[in-house]
C-alpha cells in the first residue's frame, strides 16, 4: 500500500496494517501458549501462577484488540464522512478513496476476526485452569481416600493388640494378686493363709482407682467448656 497525496486517509492504511500484524503476532502467540498448555495438562506438577500469568496477557490481547477494532470503526466512519465532502466532477466518490475505505475495511475484518481468535483463547484458558484445579482436587481426594484406608488398616491392626492384651489382663491380674505377701503358702500343710491385712490393698485401690476417674472426668469436663 502506498501513500496518497489526495486522500489524507491514507496514511491510517499504512498504520492499519502494521497495528494488524502486531496484534496477529500476539494472538497466535497466546495461542501457542494455551496449546502448549493443553498438551501438557498430563504433567505431574502444575503451575497455577503461570496459567494466571498467561491469562492476564490474553485479557492484555483481547483488550488492545478490542480498541483496535472500536478505532478501525471510527476511521472507517470518518473517512465516509470525508468521502461526501470531496466527490468528484460527476458527484461520484473518487477511486483512491473506494481503495482506501476497501483496504480498512478489509483491516478492520481482519481485526474482528483477531479479536474472535483472542476470546477462544481466553475461553480456553480459562478451561484449562478450571480443568487443574479439578485435576488437584481429584488427586487431593484420591491421597484422602489412600490415606482412610491405611488408618481403617493400622486401626485392624491396633484392634488385634489390644484384643490380644485384654486377654492377657485378667492373668496378669490373678499371677500379680497372688505373688503379693498377703498370700502365704504353706509346704508343710499344702495350704494358702492370707494376711488379715488383706483389706488395705483394696483399701487404697479403690481409692486410687476413684481419684483417678475423678481427675479423668474433671479434665473431660474442662476440655469442653
Amino acid at each position: 500500500d502506498t501513500i496518497d497525496l489526495d486522500d489524507p486517509y491514507s496514511i491510517h492504511v499504512q498504520l492499519s496494517q502494521v497495528v494488524l500484524h502486531l496484534q496477529n503476532e500476539a494472538v497466535w502467540s497466546i495461542r501457542t501458549s494455551v496449546r502448549t498448555v493443553e498438551k501438557s495438562r498430563a504433567a505431574p506438577s502444575l503451575h497455577f501462577s503461570d496459567l494466571h500469568d498467561l491469562a492476564r496477557h490474553a485479557i492484555h490481547v483481547f483488550e488492545t484488540l478490542d480498541l483496535a477494532a472500536r478505532t478501525f470503526n471510527s476511521m472507517m466512519v470518518h473517512h465516509g464522512r470525508f468521502g461526501s465532502t470531496t466527490l468528484a466532477t460527476d458527484g461520484t466518490i473518487p477511486s483512491n478513496q473506494h481503495y482506501t475505505y476497501d483496504r480498512l475495511h478489509f483491516y478492520n475484518e481482519a481485526i474482528q476476526g483477531l479479536r474472535l481468535r483472542s476470546i477462544a483463547n481466553k475461553d480456553r484458558l480459562l478451561n484449562e485452569i478450571q480443568l487443574s484445579f479439578n485435576i488437584v482436587a481429584q488427586n487431593i481426594a484420591s491421597t484422602s481416600i489412600a490415606i482412610d484406608r491405611a488408618l481403617q488398616s493400622d486401626s485392624s491392626a491396633l484392634k488385634t493388640i489390644a484384643l490380644a492384651t485384654a486377654g492377657f489382663i485378667p492373668m496378669t491380674f490373678v499371677a500379680t494378686l497372688f505373688s503379693m505377701s498377703f498370700f502365704v503358702y504353706s509346704i508343710e500343710s499344702g495350704t494358702w493363709n492370707i494376711s488379715d491385712k488383706f483389706w488395705i490393698y483394696w483399701a487404697i485401690a479403690i481409692l486410687i482407682a476413684t481419684g483417678q476417674s475423678t481427675s479423668l472426668e474433671y479434665l473431660a469436663r474442662q476440655e469442653v467448656e
